[in-house]
């Protein structure tokens, strides 16, 4: 297994150490630790504001993966939840940030800060096709284009010191 190769042991002699240790069998402990994180997943809320390309499939791989509830936000609903007291954002676990328009992303940042919601937000991700170039990071110390660069500095001017972005590392694509 992975643990026992980066204890440097055989996967037999880790399972019977793991054993001896814990009282319990290794693949037993794996098994409820992968049943009370799949629990977790069906009973977790996010949102997904944007419906374009990035917001769909954002939306279609979250579902495929067994979160219990997906929703998908458009530009104008986004709009309306953000002015209303209190906010229904106050109803989901996550929340994904796949819009466009950065003033939209600011307003949605902030808030979700304001009740502690964890955001991700994609970063110029709609032409890009290659999820080998994919990565995560915080948007304070990648390396990207200018929205990226002018979305950080907004940002930074709100107070805002971190926001965990997903972005491609390959130039998009043209259209055509």
């Amino acid at each position: 297994s992975y643990v026992s190769e980066y204890f440097n042991l055989s996967p037999t002699y880790f399972s019977r150490l793991f054993h001896e240790k814990t009282g319990q069998k290794y693949i037993d402990f794996v098994t409820e630790v992968r049943m009370e994180n799949a629990k977790k997943l069906g009973k977790a809320r996010v949102a997904v504001f944007g419906r374009g390309c990035v917001g769909s499939y954002t939306a279609e791989t979250l579902v495929k993966s067994g979160i219990g509830t997906v929703e998908l936000i458009d530009r104008k609903q986004a709009e309306n939840l953000l002015r209303a007291y209190p906010p229904p954002i106050l109803e989901y676990d996550y929340i994904v940030d796949t819009m466009d328009v950065p003033e939209d992303k600011i307003a949605l940042i902030i808030l979700a800060g304001k009740y502690h919601i964890p955001v991700i937000s994609c970063m110029d991700t709609g032409k890009c096709v290659n999820p080998s170039a994919f990565q995560a990071g915080d948007i304070f110390s990648i390396h990207q284009g200018a929205s990226a660069r002018g979305l950080s500095d907004m940002l930074y001017s709100h107070g805002i010191r971190r926001l965990r972005v997903v972005y491609s590392r390959e130039e998009p694509v043209a259209p055509g």
